[in-house]
């Protein structure tokens, strides 16, 4: 689950999120259009075509029934939050001693282990 922009291959399924915007085109309203988009190029075989399409729109669905149940919105809320820190964990920097204005930082938990 990443936020990018990317080429699509012929092969994509796509769910495009259209925002509903008020008369004036500047504020969203909060409603969405959803489009499951699909390539008339595609090089699948129908049945995984048509599999992938069916898990594009349980996917779309689940906006409908948070709508129903709050409590559904809000278990999924809490776990695309810990979802997301599991999948792009933070990176701190440690203060391992201040002397002064001079500050130092324990680099053994970022990726580079201090050694960029």
């Amino acid at each position: 689950m990443t936020r990018r922009r990317v080429n699509l291959r012929n092969e994509d399924l796509t769910i495009q999120l259209r925002p509903v915007l008020d008369r004036k085109n500047k504020s969203w309203t909060g409603q969405i259009e959803m489009f499951i988009l699909e390539s008339p190029k595609s090089s699948l075989p129908k049945s995984d075509r048509d599999e992938l399409y069916r898990l594009c729109t349980m996917m779309c669905s689940v906006i409908p029934m948070m709508e129903q149940d709050p409590d559904l919105m809000a278990d999924i809320d809490e776990f695309a939050k810990n979802y997301t820190k599991q999948l792009f964990p933070q990176k701190e920097l440690t203060v391992v001693g201040e002397n002064g204005n001079v500050v130092t930082l324990d680099f053994s938990k970022t990726d580079t282990k201090g050694n960029a």
